[in-house]
């Protein structure tokens, strides 16, 4: 989202087909989303879409970053990864030293729609 309000601060003429290229399915969602959940702004085409991205541009907005967690496994004290590729999931067991490198980091969410009973939340620190 920042990208794209970033793109229309620098060039209020960006085309639609542009932005939206630079929301990516993901922030068009939460466009409208934030669009359909917000009464100053309603329901309502393209036109309220830009009228939400100018409302961001001009009036500024924060950039939401979520806690991150590791799953560690109780039992066994591996830690649950995934794949990239396919969203499969699999365990690596590792030294302290080399979990932050190695292991997938969850956000509150993603753990949410698992089921995790045998997994431990591990908060992952703030990177420097």
């Amino acid at each position: 989202m920042a990208k794209t309000v970033e793109l229309l601060k620098k060039n209020p003429e960006t085309p639609w087909s542009k932005l939206c290229e630079a929301l990516g399915e993901e922030g068009v969602t939460w466009l409208n989303e934030f669009q359909h959940n917000d009464e100053r702004f309603g329901f309502g085409g393209l036109n309220s879409k830009l009228i939400v991205l100018f409302h961001l541009a001009i009036n500024g907005y924060t950039v939401e970053k979520p806690q991150l967690f590791y799953l560690k496994n109780k039992l066994t004290n591996s830690y649950l990864c995934q794949y990239p590729s396919d969203k499969s999931f699999y365990h690596i067991v590792v030294d302290d030293d080399g979990v932050s490198k190695l292991v997938t980091k969850f956000t509150q969410q993603e753990i949410d729609s698992m089921q995790t009973g045998s997994y431990e939340q591990i908060k992952v620190e703030e990177e420097k």
